[in-house]
């Protein structure tokens, strides 16, 4: 099982009595994050995997002080060998702009370079998520681009995704830099 710690957060496999809460997030999701619908025993099986790299992702819980904060996943279905891609939630508004999903995006990506040989990690987010841009760029992610309409959206036109990656060789310079 992966554990991860940082100084503010642990990564870690998530708990049984955790599932509630991860379904109250996915209810609450914004149409950017729940993509589609929800498959209950596909969640559950995928929280009770937790921890553990899988053919299709690496998926821990993000904790401070044993509480959880949110999820974070490096997800490798349907992508080359070697290419990860990140999604991160943190589950209440309040732990947001505290450092937490920086670090954590930070460990993991750190983690899927040194321990597990990834060659290239990537990131999208929506256009006006200026939060997770900033993160993904004060850690060294570079954008590459945009993806028009790609998250869906309550009026059908669909919400731009910006696209950013790292590649080792940049993982190497960037993580000199990284407090």
């Amino acid at each position: 099982m992966t554990t991860i710690d940082g100084s503010l957060v642990r990564l870690r496999s998530f708990e049984p009595d955790e599932f509630e809460a991860v379904m109250r997030s996915v209810a609450d999701a914004a149409p950017t994050v729940a993509v589609g619908d929800v498959d209950v025993e596909d969640l559950r099986k995928r929280l009770e995997t937790s921890g553990e790299l899988t053919d299709r992702e690496l998926l821990l819980a993000i904790a401070l002080d044993g509480r959880l904060l949110g999820s974070i996943q490096a997800y490798r279905d349907g992508l080359p060998t070697g290419v990860f891609g990140l999604g991160i939630e943190l589950f209440d508004g309040s732990d947001r702009g505290k450092g937490y999903g920086t670090e954590a995006v930070a460990l993991l990506t750190a983690h899927l370079f040194d321990a597990i040989g990834a060659r290239r990690v990537e990131a999208g987010t929506a256009d006006d998520n200026a939060a997770m841009r900033g993160v993904l760029v004060r850690l060294g992610f570079r954008q590459e681009g945009v993806l028009r309409g790609w998250y869906p959206s309550d009026d059908g036109a669909g919400v731009d995704c910006v696209m950013y990656g790292m590649t080792v060789n940049d993982y190497e310079e960037a993580k000199t830099t990284w407090t």
